[in-house]
């Protein structure tokens, strides 16, 4: 739905029973939600993450559920964008060490956080250098 020419954002609710059931190979989620815990899903592809301050959101998404997107175990995903509301330069994230060391997304060639702490925005492009991910 659109107002004023933008969509609307909306409070999700915890989304882990969707990776638990769901056959997807893509997924969009437009506005605040919760992951509980790492999760595993062999097929998804393609995850985008929108989180705006339009609409009803409940605000920035808390650390954990970032950590937990980030350390989840998606052999397949290919593409991933975490555009994590960037009007909140208050709230930024930091990347788990887990996925740093680790070698998380095996078939990952696109990545874009935003919203990241100036450590871990280095550490991340660092990251994606080291294994020519754009």
């Amino acid at each position: 739905m659109l107002f004023n020419g933008h969509r609307l954002f909306g409070a999700l609710g915890d989304v882990t029973p969707v990776f638990d059931i769901a056959p997807l190979e893509e997924l969009s989620l437009h506005g605040h939600f919760a992951l509980r815990r790492p999760v595993r899903h062999a097929r998804l592809r393609s995850l985008l993450v929108e989180v705006e301050d339009v609409g009803v959101t409940g605000g920035p998404l808390d650390q954990e559920t970032v950590s937990n997107l980030l350390l989840s175990d998606l052999p397949s995903l290919a593409e991933c964008a975490l555009d994590l509301n960037d009007d909140h330069p208050e709230f930024l994230y930091a990347i788990p060490e887990a996925f740093l060391s680790g070698s998380p997304f095996p078939a990952l060639r696109r990545l874009r956080i935003n919203t990241l702490t100036l450590e871990a925005g280095a550490q991340i492009e660092a990251w994606k250098a080291k294994r020519s991910i754009s």
